[in-house]
């Protein structure tokens, strides 16, 4: 006996009507009020049924009079998702068995009929996408869960859902688009992975949707969703009432207006008083290569061993009562190699030092950090409940689409940024490089827009002493909470950092002196290579040691060469740098002079 159509099948029931490539219509085994309750399909020339309220699919179809297969079904439960305008996308099967498997498929695109088990230039899209699309402008509320059983066992009661494929922790940025302006109801799962879920899927929705309500279902066994929830005998009404009373973790943007009466006054809190406020960005700034990361690493050490800072009047200042935790965010010193062995080496508790090495939603893909994940960041100091974060630098963190030299662009970035200083009450240092600018005032030498130093409430630069070329001098440029801190002076020798002392020397004065004081090095490293080098060609590695015996690094030394334009050659093994009127050097025939790192 061969079975009738599937159309024929179908209209055999009450309310019987297409639904993508199927039919939807009530169940003639339950009888249920709902018209949705079953749904029947084909596969590879079989009809298949399935009722979300749970009857058997054999008893199914015994009242309809449908031939049973054989042999065991391969798929227990199908899910057709389609693209905004109707059009079918792909597949999400639940392949029978004993365990709970999924897979996805496409359609094939040369052989009608048939699938291919992959999602192969597929765009996924969130479950019954024209259905959401349809209901979010009329205000219907959506309901957001886990899986697909979940949606369709809403949809048996009235109610309109949708979910992402693929399951817990795999929410794409085009899902928050799709639901923009949307009302949303979320209800987790009650497991580990559904509550990570839930939270991923929060943070995801702000700033799209008009307003998310979080409902975690009192009594759900573990694991347990909102289709057992309502088989262990809860009812829609119930569902309705617990989720009014629910406080929206998301609401539309709108303005917030107090008056000034209304707030309260606070306390300006230090973490190094009055240099690094609790709250709010300090910037760190200054020339490459003059110690702003070792001297915040220093910083760290000290909180993580409760020991004090230097003081406005001599000594240090009251350490805290307990240690505190430091999250350090780097894009230039690697952690293993640099920064854990200077921060062991100035002998910080390291358990109080945390590296932030970017986000990720599986733990293996890993992206880099960046101010659009200002939100994540505040999630991090929560759990971490670190007082100091530290940016080194600060541009490289604003992303790849924000210009630094435009204020329009930098100040919502920084604006958040101190937003979320305030709420977790910890100190947000961020190092910012000074531009090549010779002299002027230190508060237009940092790096891009001035909106940094406007959105900073303490600015520190830091410079060589003019007096001491040892000594680096610690500035304050700027403090919109108090009178400026006196310069402190630190030392740092063999991977040894100490301070020492105040000085009178001020932020303009520093940036003044800087250029002048390179220059005026560079000038004697000049002035003493060419003496070294008038007695005729010298072995390179013999110049770098006489010159480190003198004080000067390989860095100022090599700037001398370029600029005196002293010539390399190699005889042999060895290499020898000569100047450049030095005829004798031709002794050495077919020998061209080239640089020594293009050899």
């Amino acid at each position: 006996m061969s079975n009738p159509s599937l159309a024929a099948i179908a209209q055999q029931c009450d309310g019987a009507h297409k639904d993508g490539d199927g039919w939807r219509a009530k169940c003639p085994v339950h009888r249920g009020q709902s018209d949705t309750s079953l749904h029947l399909w084909e596969e590879d020339g079989q009809v298949r049924v399935h009722c979300f309220a749970g009857c058997e699919r054999k008893a199914i179809l015994d009242a309809l009079s449908v031939e049973r297969i054989r042999h065991e079904p391969r798929y227990q439960a199908l899910y057709t998702y389609h693209d905004a305008h109707g059009n079918l996308l792909f597949q999400v099967v639940r392949a029978s068995g004993p365990k709970k498997a999924f897979f996805q498929r496409r359609p094939h695109p040369t052989e009608p009929g048939k699938w291919l088990n992959d999602m192969k230039g597929i765009l996924p899209v969130l479950y019954h996408l024209p259905e959401i699309l349809k209901a979010i402008p009329t205000g219907v509320t959506i309901y957001l869960v886990e899986g697909e059983k979940d949606v369709e066992t809403l949809r048996m009661h009235g109610l309109t859902g949708t979910c992402n494929p693929m399951g817990a922790g795999k929410w794409l940025d085009q899902y928050s688009q799709a639901l923009k302006d949307a009302t949303v109801i979320l209800l987790p799962d009650n497991d580990a992975a559904g509550r990570a879920h839930a939270d991923l899927v929060t943070t995801r929705l702000a700033g799209y949707v008009h307003s998310l309500r979080r409902l975690d279902l009192p009594g759900l066994p573990d694991a347990g969703d909102v289709t057992d929830w309502l088989q262990a005998g809860h009812t829609i009404e119930e569902l309705t009432a617990l989720t009014q009373q629910q406080k929206p973790a998301i609401t539309a943007p709108h303005m917030v207006i107090r008056s000034f009466a209304d707030i309260p006054t606070e306390r300006i809190e230090w973490l190094w008083d009055p240099y690094i406020p609790y709250g709010k960005l300090t910037i760190v700034e200054g020339d490459p290569g003059l110690g702003k990361t070792f001297l915040l690493l220093a910083l760290a050490t000290a909180l993580s061993r409760k020991a004090g800072l230097p003081a406005q009047r001599g000594g240090l200042t009251t350490p805290a009562q307990t240690p505190m935790t430091t999250l350090y965010i780097t894009a230039e010193d690697g952690y293993a190699d640099t920064l854990v062995p200077r921060a062991r080496d100035l002998g910080a508790d390291l358990h109080y030092l945390k590296a932030v090495f970017g986000w990720t939603t599986n733990d293996t893909d890993i992206q880099p950090f960046s101010l659009a994940q200002v939100t994540l960041l505040e999630e991090a100091i929560r759990d971490c409940q670190a007082k100091c974060i530290i940016l080194d630098p600060l541009q490289a963190f604003l992303g790849a689409d924000v210009d630094m030299h435009r204020a329009n662009e930098v100040r919502p970035l920084l604006m958040q940024l101190g937003m979320v200083a305030a709420a977790q009450r910890c100190a947000v240092v961020a190092i910012r490089h000074w531009n090549k600018q010779a002299g002027g005032k230190a508060t237009y030498r940092g790096q891009g827009s001035i909106d940094f130093t406007a959105a900073a409430r303490s600015v520190l630069a830091i410079g060589e002493s003019p007096e001491d070329e040892t000594v680096r001098v610690l500035a304050q440029s700027k403090n919109s909470l108090a009178p400026l801190g006196r310069s402190q002076m630190f030392r740092i020798l063999d991977g040894r950092f100490e301070w020492c002392g105040s000085t009178e020397i001020d932020a303009d004065t520093l940036a003044q002196v800087q250029p002048q004081k390179r220059q005026h090095q560079r000038h004697n490293a000049m002035e003493w290579l060419k003496a070294y080098l008038r007695q005729g060609p010298q072995l390179s590695t013999a110049v770098i040691v006489s010159a480190e015996a003198v004080g000067l690094s390989e860095r100022t030394l090599n700037r001398a060469k370029a600029a005196l334009g002293v010539l390399s050659a190699r005889e042999g093994k060895e290499w020898f740098w000569r100047l450049p009127a030095f005829q004798e050097w031709d002794r050495y025939p077919g020998q061209d002079d080239v640089d020594e790192d293009d050899a």
